[in-house]
């Protein structure tokens, strides 16, 4: 390969990530380019980037995305303030059914229809939510892409890490901490460019990635527990240590959803400074 073979590759997205051979660069459809051989799809390729005018017009717009999500986050906990107070009023009766009072069965009944109805509401606001989500952090890394040209996955990942056993453990957050770390050097950047140092929009640290994360991990946790007493014997007792970690995962869940509200705002901003 010529030197300006390789300069041109490492304009590339479709690159192989990691220190290689330059023969062995090539990413494209297992394409390794020879000595004297000139690249058969690198004028074909839409995610070949050779110059900052390319990169200007590949990038796509996300605010909007960001503007849903947050809207969908916020539903998310509308219904878990809701979620709250229904388990609240669940265990009431509970903790009345265990000191022996009597309760009609149409209080009872109530109760059982009212948890349903919040519960199959509350997964179609959440499933809903998850994939406004999904589509801004797609976006975002896609974007991060174009302008860097060097991430350390794929943008596939960006949606379909969520979705792999263990994977979806730790690769999200991996994404995200790269989304904040890199994005933010790129605004310093601009802003050292344009003398403009001291006009920043950050104030928040990495560690709100971490927050997140953690309280993403922390709410999983406790609904899989949640999920599990669900499935025990059906006895008093079990029903009461059932709602209350129902209470928890609430109490947890509207946590991370502010967070996740301050986290895409953030990010929002950021790329605002970038794209602007």
């Amino acid at each position: 390969m010529t030197e300006e073979q390789i300069s041109l590759c490492k304009t590339c997205l479709n690159r192989k990530k990691g220190d290689f051979a330059p023969e062995d660069i090539c990413n494209i459809r297992g394409h390794v380019l020879a000595e004297t051989e000139t690249c058969n799809y690198f004028d074909l390729d839409r995610n070949v980037i050779t110059n900052k005018d390319q990169v200007e017009d590949m990038v796509r717009p996300n605010s909007e995305r960001a503007k849903l999500a947050v809207i969908m986050v916020g539903a998310v906990m509308v219904m878990n303030l809701i979620a709250l107070l229904s388990s609240y009023m669940q265990l009431e009766l509970l903790q009345q059914l265990k000191a022996g009072v009597f309760l009609a069965d149409d209080v009872l009944n109530s109760n059982d229809s009212r948890e349903r109805l919040v519960g199959i509401i509350f997964i179609v606001v959440s499933i809903t939510s998850a994939v406004f989500f999904i589509q801004w952090f797609r976006r975002a890394y896609y974007n991060l892409h174009i302008r860097t040209g060097n991430c350390e996955n794929s943008e596939g990942w960006a949606a379909g890490a969520w979705f792999v056993p263990f994977v979806c453990l730790y690769r999200p957050y991996h994404i995200m901490l790269e989304l904040w770390n890199k994005t933010t050097d790129l605004v310093e950047e601009k802003n050292k460019a344009e003398g403009t140092e001291g006009n920043t929009t950050h104030r928040f640290s990495a560690q709100l990635v971490g927050t997140w994360w953690t309280l993403w991990i922390l709410s999983n946790v406790i609904g899989r527990v949640m999920l599990k007493k669900a499935f025990d014997n059906a006895t008093i007792d079990n029903l009461i240590s059932s709602t209350q970690f129902s209470i928890v995962d609430s109490v947890f869940s509207l946590v991370l959803g502010v967070v996740t509200i301050l986290m895409i705002r953030e990010y929002a901003k950021r790329e605002a400074v970038i794209n602007g």
